[in-house]
């Protein structure tokens, strides 16, 4: 039933895109994040429905009046000269075979990414793109958050196998990544009801990254609300609600949850910690030996490269720094930075064009919480290999989208603004 369901689902959306490019992005969009064939058990598997979704929609915005040009600034081109690295690198890389197959899924990441914020052209638009990555990991934080209930806390969250949320580090960070999201959904929906389902998915999703046992996860949970904190208007409010929900599920959770959470302070002895430092050595050492490429799309995860720095050990880069590093070189590692801090100043930007103004105060708010989420992104990608990750990529495309929509609405209104003085002073 599954498979049929979501069969009828593309096929409908198939439809609309005919008419309105932007849908079919949107379920693109969809379909890339939440992977919704990975929840399916026949037939389903076998089809290339992401890959269907995307051609229709790229021939749909191709043949339409829409928009064609990307948003202006710097970031449109820095992500382009990104993806045109990792290609030209990919030539050098230690196994192209090996590497080529994973650069297929960085180009069309991005490419998509470019698309979305490209038709982004107007507030419901972006915010109905908000909506599809809420709903669409939002649906594994409630259902993982769930589960954490119903088993006590024992059992590990993982993500969709087959996708880039499928371990438990990766989904705690995605989830991390939507929270300040949903808040921004929550305050900004009219609707009481839907404010009330965003707060329960809101603690879920706490709740199913509690149950990832995710050490990263958690930190990047710490960091994400202490950068909240410091943010709030009211220093009070928001503190004492965190904690009538926190007590009860960390009453809830079992002694090896805190038994995890302990092992931080023991970094100097833990296993995985150690293998982390290890892996970072592989991908430092291999970029400076290579300078300045790298090892290709997940090369530095090869055996053979190991064998030359760390005999007898296999471990990933745990980390979107060193993974960056490793797999694209220095030059790569210079552009994804470059990228991570003008996503920042893009936001920074749109916060501070749009304070005061009423009517640009949902940008306001977006840009405010988009940045509480590439915190999360750098804090916990710091152990986490995650570097060309859907969202990450969506949201420096949308914060270029964003500041450039502000701009065009402050200079509308201001053109408006003497126009109206000019036929109010004029006479009857």
């Amino acid at each position: 039933m599954r498979d049929i369901a979501l069969i009828c689902c593309i096929v409908g959306a198939l439809g609309a895109t005919i008419r309105y490019p932007y849908v079919g992005v949107m379920f693109w969009v969809w379909m890339s994040i939440q992977n919704p064939h990975q929840e399916t058990y026949s037939f389903v598997h076998r089809i290339p429905l992401v890959f269907i979704v995307a051609v229709a929609a790229t021939i749909s915005w191709t043949i339409s009046t829409e928009r064609k040009v990307p948003p202006r600034g710097v970031m449109t081109p820095l992500v382009l000269t990104l993806l045109a690295w990792t290609t030209f690198n990919g030539f050098f890389a230690f196994d192209p075979t090996f590497s080529w197959p994973f650069w297929g899924r960085a180009w069309k990441t991005i490419a998509m990414c470019v698309v979305a914020a490209t038709l982004a052209t107007n507030k419901v638009r972006i915010q109905a793109m908000i909506w599809v990555v809420a709903l669409s990991l939002g649906y594994y934080g409630v259902k993982g958050g769930i589960f954490t209930l119903v088993s006590g806390g024992a059992s590990h969250v993982f993500g969709p196998p087959d996708s880039m949320i499928r371990e438990n580090n990766e989904l705690a960070l995605a989830l991390v990544m939507l929270l300040p999201m949903l808040h921004y959904l929550r305050v900004h929906s009219g609707a009481r009801s839907v404010r009330a389902g965003l707060l329960g998915a809101i603690i879920l999703c706490v709740t199913s990254v509690l149950g990832s046992y995710s050490r990263g996860g958690y930190i990047a949970l710490t960091a994400v609300a202490f950068a909240f904190w410091l943010r709030a208007k009211n220093k009070l409010a928001y503190p004492a609600a965190a904690v009538i929900v926190l007590i009860p599920l960390l009453k809830f959770m079992p002694e090896s949850f805190y038994n995890r959470v302990y092992s931080i302070q023991q970094y100097n002895t833990d296993e995985t910690f150690q293998s982390r430092l290890a892996s970072w050595s592989v991908a430092y050492h291999y970029a400076v030996d290579h300078f300045p490429f790298g090892a290709g799309f997940y090369g530095i995860n090869l055996r053979a490269i190991w064998d030359k720095y760390h005999p007898g050990e296999v471990f990933a880069a745990h980390s979107i720094y060193f993974q960056t590093l490793g797999e694209q070189g220095f030059v790569g590692l210079a552009l994804y930075l470059a990228i991570i801090l003008f996503g920042f100043l893009n936001l920074r930007a749109t916060i501070r064009d749009t304070k005061g103004i009423p009517a640009l105060a949902w940008a306001h708010d977006l840009a405010r919480m988009m940045q509480l989420s590439l915190v999360a992104f750098c804090v916990g990608g710091a152990a986490a290999p995650m570097n060309f990750y859907d969202v990450f990529f969506l949201w420096m495309m949308l914060s270029a989208t964003l500041h450039e929509q502000t701009k065009l609405q402050r200079a509308a209104s201001a053109r408006i603004a003497p126009e109206r003085m000019v036929i109010s002073g004029a006479p009857r």
